[in-house]
């Protein structure tokens, strides 16, 4: 693992090949002379579960991303909770950052729309809309601070709706007046 705020690169492995590690050298190279160190991808995983503490930054492929986002997302409580981006030289996309497909909640109202609405906020930050950004942002880490309305996911009942309607309150504290 890297020092403190300096990105760690998994190279795939089989997986992956070595240009990703070319990529990320290319890629922060002004930055630092200790970018990074290269964990190998097998012992990676159980390192990030032991002492996730370790890394501030990880890059790897995208298949190898995948995996480890969901086993990361599982360690703050789960996929409902995690934004993800992802970016190339002309795009950016913004969605929950592990791909579960939770395929019981659909039309229950049980999923957790964490994940969706910091993904949302991630997005207007990069339009340069900070304000707006951290509107939503905080008002989501307020509900979640509150611990009045969880869904299921963390451990409470309420329902995709109440979570919504609890972060909309705090965008706008008049609003349920």
């Amino acid at each position: 693992p890297g020092p403190q705020g300096y990105p760690s690169a998994a190279p795939g492995g089989n997986l992956g090949g070595s240009g990703d590690l070319g990529s990320c050298s290319l890629t922060g190279a002004g930055s630092s002379p200790q970018l990074f160190q290269a964990p190998f991808p097998f012992p990676f995983p159980s390192q990030l579960v032991q002492n996730p503490y370790q890394f501030d930054v990880l890059v790897m492929p995208n298949l190898y991303g995948n995996i480890v986002d969901n086993l990361a997302a599982g360690l703050v409580g789960g996929a409902g909770v995690v934004p993800g981006e992802s970016y190339s030289a002309e795009y950016a996309v913004f969605e929950m950052g592990a791909r579960h497909p939770f395929a019981q909640a659909v039309g229950r109202n049980i999923a957790n729309p964490t994940a969706m609405l910091l993904s949302a906020s991630n997005m207007l930050r990069h339009l340069n809309l900070e304000y707006h950004s951290n509107m939503v942002s905080d008002a989501v880490k307020k509900v979640i601070k509150g611990g009045k309305v969880r869904t299921r996911d963390l451990g409470g009942y309420s329902t995709t709706s109440d979570f919504v309607k609890s972060v909309i309150d705090n965008l706008h504290p008049n609003y349920g007046a």
